[in-house]
Order: structure tokens, then sequence, then C-alpha cells
């Protein structure tokens, strides 16, 4: 399962709910109209094999913090990537210094927003054990081979992204994300005898459509398109 958003800053970053509230009330609450906290952790990962064995492993992790503080017409940003508490009080308080801070505003308590699970998943892509994924791969390279004696060159990679954001604004109202991603992309090498032929999956769909467009014109309107298999203009 997913954890949720919430949950996540709090274990790793130690940023509970009460920590940030007294974050945005003992910087922001009163001197600005309205303002939000804004956090993203973001995990990456790549694998590409390329002749049945792995060419690249890449693996990148980001976080970040950003505070957004009104008055006004006036808007103050501030960023930083270090989520520790006393880093993302200087950020509230270079937010609320760019901000008008002669008007004030009364917060008004929200409640948070009942959780719901939009990506139902045994476990996030880029935790999923690392064999289980090069395996994956090997059974591509296999099947792309299987399908064609032509087949010269399989390249397959999967690249797997877990992004987790939190917003939280003075009257403890506060919405988080899990968002999930993986993409699988398969390409391969033909030897033709006019040579190789390198296409995607969606290209070899692309110009097998194209060729049934010209036949079934061809049966509709004989005569109307010459005797070639590229598509009419």
């Amino acid at each position: 399962m997913l954890a949720r958003p919430e949950r996540f800053f709090e274990d790793r970053f130690g940023l509970t709910s009460s920590a940030m509230e007294r974050l945005l009330g003992s910087q922001l609450a009163g001197r600005v109209d309205h303002a939000d906290l804004f956090l993203e952790y973001r995990i990456s990962e790549e694998l590409t094999l390329e002749e049945g064995a792995v060419k690249k492993a890449s693996r990148h992790v980001s976080q970040g913090a950003g505070i957004r503080a009104q008055s006004g017409e006036r808007t103050g940003y501030a960023h930083t990537d270090d989520l520790a508490l006393p880093n993302l009080e200087e950020a509230a308080r270079q937010a609320r210094a760019i901000a008008d801070q002669t008007s004030g505003s009364t917060a008004v308590a929200v409640g948070s927003g009942r959780p719901h699970d939009l990506y139902t998943l045994a476990e996030p892509p880029v935790s999923a054990a690392l064999d289980r994924k090069v395996a994956l791969l090997l059974e591509m390279d296999r099947t792309a081979r299987a399908l064609d004696p032509r087949v010269k060159q399989v390249i397959a990679s999967l690249g797997s992204e877990d992004v987790i954001v939190l917003i939280v604004t003075p009257s403890g109202y506060a919405v988080g994300d899990v968002r999930p991603l993986t993409r699988l992309n398969v390409t391969v090498i033909v030897d033709r005898r006019d040579g190789p032929d390198r296409r995607t999956e969606g290209e070899q769909r692309l110009e097998d459509k194209e060729q049934r467009t010209v036949r079934d014109r061809r049966r509709a309107h004989p005569g109307r398109f010459p005797d070639t298999d590229e598509p009419p203009e």
C-alpha cells in the first residue's frame, strides 16, 4: 500500500501536523492574507537493457519545500531543498518579508479531506525488487526476438517514479497526493533487405494503419490512387 503523504513526511523528516501548524502560525498567520506550504519528495529510476545485458541503471532522489505568502496584490515565494524545520522557518520569514506585512486576515479552520486511494497498488514501482525489473526487461527481449527472425537488436527500458506531495495552510488544512508512475519502452531493430529498420511499437502500428487505409481507398475508388505503398498525401 502507498503511504499517506502526512505520515511519510512525519516519519522521514519529523514534520508532524502540529509542527507545520506552528511553523505557519508563528511566522505567517495574522501577518499575511494567505499562505501555504508545499512539500515534495521524488524518487526516479531507470533501467536499460541492450543485447541481453543491463547497459544503464540510475536512481535519483530530489526533495524540496516552497512557501508562499500573499498580502493584497503582493506575493512572496521562498524555496529550500532541506526539509529540516529550521530551514522551513527561514523560508517562511523570507516569504513574509517579500509580501506586504501591513494587512492581516482571520484564519478559518477547514478540515482535511477524507483520504482516498486513486492508485491501488500492492507496492510502489520504485520499491519493486531489482531482479524482478531485470527479469521483465529480459522477457521483453525474448518476446521481441521470438516474433520475427529478422530482429537483430532489442533495446528495452523501464522507468519508474514515485512523487509524494503535501500542501498545508495556516488554518490546518492539508491535502496530499502520492503519484506512482511506470513506463516500459521497447525498441526493435529489424534487418530488412533494404537496410536495418528501427521502429517502436507505436511507429509500427501507425505504418500498418496507413497501409490499411491505402488498401481500403483503392478498393473503394479503383484507379484513383497509384499503385504504390506510400500513403496518399
